[in-house]
Parts: structure tokens; sequence; C-alpha cells
């Protein structure tokens, strides 16, 4: 009984321990000028955090030496290296799995890749069993396409079922709290859901091709600003914008759903 009361007492103070690393990080998080001047990045979170080897030695010490928020302190100023390399590490996955073969070789610089990510015709759908379907004009899609930065931030790469019958030393100090499932717990960034929508990547092409626009070279950013709105001719029968008849006009977005439809 005494061993097991140990155990459990030093489960409690591990949960505390990581709720004040996490305290820390968001209140560093949010006056950091390296990281507001990047905010559509992807950033490391608690489980990342709490993983990362500097902070595990803290988390780990014995029982008898207090840890708080201010325990971290030293730690927080080294912090934009890591984040850094650890950003390069997630972009490299995501690279990995981007299936647009006439592009010209960019190199493998953290820079390039991210050009290349940031191109319309790079279009993401989420695998994951959770996640939700969307209400669309015409019915329900199974899977919304996920676009720069939108694949980077997808609230599936970073949470997972609870594990029930997992040992409650993370669980807690994991919590989404409000607005979440209960049964929904933070885990470290992954890309492992992500797959890359070739069918849809052709589509957005062909929407470019169509403008008279290089899709080589266009972004997401650039193409919403462009803004183009398009009708179909399978869905108009052959008929364009004339001024009599009522056609459906998309934008390039909704285009791209429809066309799956």
């Amino acid at each position: 009984m005494k061993a097991f009361r140990l155990e459990r007492e030093r489960i409690e103070l591990l949960k505390q321990r990581r709720l004040s690393a996490s305290r820390a990080l968001s209140k560093f998080k949010r006056k950091c000028p390296f990281i507001l001047a990047h905010p559509n990045d992807i950033m490391p979170a608690s489980p990342e955090f709490w993983a990362w080897y500097p902070v595990k030695a803290i988390l780990n010490n014995p029982n008898e030496v207090e840890v708080t928020s201010m325990s971290f302190e030293d730690v927080l100023q080294d912090i934009p290296e890591w984040i850094i390399a650890w950003r390069k590490a997630r972009i490299d996955e995501l690279t990995d799995k981007i299936r647009i073969y006439d592009l010209p070789y960019v190199g493998a610089r953290y820079s390039n890749q991210l050009s290349r990510m940031k191109l319309a015709a790079c279009v993401f759908t989420c695998g994951q069993a959770m996640c939700p379907s969307e209400r669309h004009s015409w019915g329900w899609q199974e899977h919304g396409y996920l676009y720069y930065p939108e694949y980077l931030h997808h609230r599936c790469n970073r949470i997972r079922w609870k594990q029930s019958r997992k040992p409650d030393d993370e669980e807690a100090a994991l919590s989404l709290g409000k607005g979440y499932h209960k049964e929904f717990v933070r885990k470290m960034w992954t890309s492992g859901k992500l797959e890359f929508d070739e069918k849809a990547s052709s589509v957005v092409r062909k929407i470019m091709e169509t403008c008279g626009w290089n899709w080589k070279t266009m972004t997401v950013e650039e193409l919403d600003r462009l803004d183009p709105r398009l009708v179909c001719l399978k869905c108009s029968w052959g008929h364009r914008c004339d001024g009599e008849r009522r056609v459906t006009v998309r934008n390039w977005r909704a285009a791209v759903c429809d066309a799956f439809i």
C-alpha cells in the first residue's frame, strides 16, 4: 500500500508540474516577438514542450524539488532555435506527401519546401475517423479540403481519443477543456492522417489554367485575393452567363468541392 501511495503521489506531482510547464509556455508565446511575427506557422504545444529534453529534466526532478512556472524561464530563452528545428522536421513530413510531379525541383531548403506547400494546387484531406463532416450546400461532404495554412492547424493533427486503459499519468494535463468532447485530449503534432488529394489538386490546376494563370507559382493567398467566379458548363448544360438564364456561380473553393458531388 505504501508503494502504491507513493506511485500515485508521484503521478499527481508530475501532473501539476506539466500544468506549470504549460502555463509558462502559454505566457511566453503571448509575448515572444519571434512567435508573434509568424502567426501562420505551426508551433509546438504542451505535449512537445514536455518531451523536450531540458523541460523533461525539470519535470523529472525528485519529489522534494519544488517546480513552478518560474522553473522553466531559463529554458524558454533557448526556445526559438528549438522551434525552428521542430518546425522543419514537421514540414519535411508534409512535403514528402505532396505528389505533384511536374513542378521544378526546388531543393531541400526549408524556405523552398514551404513555398511549395503554399501553392493553391497543394490540397490535403483528413482521414481521421473523428474528423467532423461539413455541411455543404448540396448535402453532407465527408471531409473538407484543406489548403495552406489550414492543414497545418487542422485540429486532428493535435488531438486523440483518451486511452481509458492507460494509467492516468498524463490525461488530466492533456485535457482540452471547454468546447471539446470530454473523450478528446491533446497529442503531439502529427500529419499521419493528412492525405494529399491528387484529384482535388488537379481540379485547382484546371481552374487556374482556365483563368490563364500559372498554377506552378500561384499560392492560396494569391488565388483568394484574385477571387475568380466560376460557372460549371456541365451543370448548366453548356450555357454560359448571358443575363437571361439562372446559373450557379461559385468561388474557386466551392468549385473544387462541387466537382466531386
